[in-house]
């Protein structure tokens, strides 16, 4: 299921532009086409392929780029078998098939994966989508280097938020609903100096404008009732008594997030390190 929509992708990119760009690119694209699944709809992927992603290999965004290799070699071991003089003119026999030909199909579906999740992440965060749509033309050119003009100057953020959605990932999870907001401004608070914020429902960790200082002991105050889900009952910051519905804040510093703490209608913590 899904082979002829993503060949078909390929064929698309070949007619049109002469080619479908780098690899990681072309087969993440493909994918997408194949997969079908939109900002809208969140996360679609089978239970095998989830815990692929959530506990498998981290592949770095060097590595992801770098991917390819793994195709060509398959591809040079099916046309070796091909051009056997033995093979002329038959079907190849199966007994030509090693297992190391099925590790590297393994690997190779496992780099599709990666791609896949992370040309998702890039084409539905809003952080980033303009950026991806902007760079497609040159991106199939298949110049070297492309990413790297394109993406640099948030290269760290790219890196900690693909890092987030693969921790975090489940069928539907919306990466356009858990982006993180890089652009806030972050202030200390003086002794009996105070801040005020509006935390969203529906939407992940979101930026509080506050630089907290390792040590230091902060009151937070809530107000207000959501509802984290259709058919659920509105609560206020204290949530259920299961924890579930209610606030937490975590602490971040150099794109390193520290342990998610509970918060509630009146709370007090203590900053666990600076950020």
């Amino acid at each position: 299921p899904g082979i002829a929509e993503h060949e078909v992708i390929h064929a698309y990119c070949i007619q049109t532009f002469g080619t479908g760009g780098p690899e990681w690119y072309k087969e993440g694209m493909a994918e997408i086409a194949s997969r079908g699944a939109t900002r809208a709809s969140g996360m679609q992927c089978s239970l095998e392929q989830l815990n692929s992603l959530r506990h498998g290999k981290r592949s770095s965004i060097s590595e992801i780029l770098a991917v390819g290799k793994t195709r060509s070699r398959l591809a040079d071991a099916l046309q070796s078998m091909l051009d056997d003089p033995l093979n002329a003119g038959c079907q190849v026999s199966l007994t030509a098939w090693k297992q190391h030909h099925d590790e590297q199909v393994s690997q190779a579906r496992a780099e599709y994966l990666r791609s896949w999740a992370f040309c998702y992440m890039l084409l539905h965060n809003p952080n980033y989508a303009k950026r991806f749509r902007a760079a497609r033309t040159r991106l199939l050119s298949d110049q070297k280097g492309i990413f790297e003009d394109c993406f640099n100057p948030v290269r760290n953020e790219i890196a900690f938020e693909y890092d987030f959605f693969l921790d975090h990932l489940a069928d539907g999870y919306r990466v356009d609903l858990c982006r993180w907001d890089w652009q806030t401004r972050f202030r200390p608070l003086e002794e009996h100096d105070s801040h005020r914020t509006r935390v969203v429902a529906a939407r992940g960790f979101q930026a509080s404008g506050v630089q907290v200082v390792a040590g230091q002991r902060y009151i937070c105050e809530a107000a207000g009732q959501w509802s984290t889900g259709a058919g659920c009952e509105s609560t206020d910051a204290d949530g259920r008594k299961d924890d579930s519905s209610r606030l937490v804040g975590v602490v971040m510093n150099d794109f390193k997030l520290g342990k998610p703490f509970l918060l509630g209608n009146r709370s007090s913590f203590v900053a666990p390190m600076n950020g």
